[in-house]
């Protein structure tokens, strides 16, 4: 019976466990793939910290060298083209994992050999991310004297609930690769939103009425006025070598503009009141009155009988 429970308790934990790290990793593809529902945001979930374990385990495996060596260090810098809309807490969160010798690409260093972010897809607890490392000491099959020889490294990764590590890799052939575009880490990008959209930067307009530091001097009134702060000058000093008490020059008093007057608002005059029409009476003719009708005089009494 008490088999039975634990069996039922870790069964459910485990499935606890799964939906969590779903959550917390999300269904993310990058760059955005036509057609689906997944999440574009490279700062959603574990989309970031996967990622720096991408760049850090290629770079450490895979320096910029034609044969590299396992366990060898490489001690030249490189820089690292990350998707654009990182945030600026991650990249410095990747430049504390690789290291000293790597930095985020900019546009004064981008000669340096690069570590190019080319493809994110995260699937809850699994990831797959293309790195596309630069090659040192080869010849570029072409005729243009800056083309470069890169490899791409998709590194296989599990984790989402702990922390990311690297289960498997796949190297594709050596040669000329097509590279994603280059975020400089010095130019601000259009804003990303978690479905793709590119959005212009977003900049708040300035509060009217308030002084901004650097632009002009402040309104009369605030604040302390210069006139009050005087250089040191050596012939202040009097005869026991101490400063004589100045007299602070008194602020002006800013001339108050009379308030606006508010011009009073039109009288509107009531319409007109309209007596209501009573209907005419109709006046009956007045009839002559009747003359008393005379009484009838009594019959005289009979005679009595004899």
């Amino acid at each position: 019976m008490h088999r039975a429970r634990s069996a039922a308790l870790l069964t459910a934990l485990t499935v606890l466990a799964g939906a969590a790290g779903c959550v917390s990793s999300g269904y993310t593809n990058w760059p955005p793939v036509g057609g689906d529902t997944a999440s574009n945001d490279v700062n959603f979930g574990g989309v970031p910290p996967a990622i720096i374990e991408a760049v850090y385990w290629t770079s450490r495996r895979f320096p910029p060298v034609a044969d590299p060596v396992p366990g060898s260090a490489y001690d030249q810098p490189f820089a690292v083209n990350l998707p654009p809309g990182l945030s600026t807490a991650w990249q410095d969160q990747l430049l504390r994992r690789i290291g000293p010798g790597g930095d985020l690409l900019r546009t004064d260093n981008d000669q340096l050999p690069t570590y190019h972010v080319a493809r994110v897809t995260i699937r809850g607890l699994r990831a797959e991310i293309d790195v596309i490392r630069p090659v040192l000491g080869l010849a570029a099959p072409s005729d243009d004297p800056t083309a470069r020889v890169h490899q791409t490294v998709t590194v296989y990764l599990t984790g989402g609930v702990g922390p990311w590590r690297v289960e498997d890799f796949r190297l594709r052939p050596v040669g000329l690769v097509t590279l994603p575009p280059a975020n400089f880490a010095d130019v601000v990008p259009a804003r990303i939103d978690r479905y793709g959209t590119d959005r212009p930067a977003f900049t708040a307009p300035e509060a009217p009425g308030r002084a901004q530091p650097g632009f002009g001097p402040a309104p009369q009134g605030l604040g302390q006025s210069p006139d009050l702060i005087r250089p040191y000058d050596p012939a202040d000093l009097g005869p026991s070598g101490s400063l004589p008490p100045q007299t602070p020059t008194p602020t002006p008093t800013p001339t108050q503009s009379p308030a606006p007057t508010t011009p009073p608002a039109p009288r509107v005059e009531p319409p007109p009141t309209r007596a209501p029409t009573v209907p005419a009476v109709q006046v009956l003719p007045v009839l002559p009155a009747k003359a008393p009708t005379p009484p009838t005089p009594a019959p005289p009494p009979s005679p009595a009988p004899e």
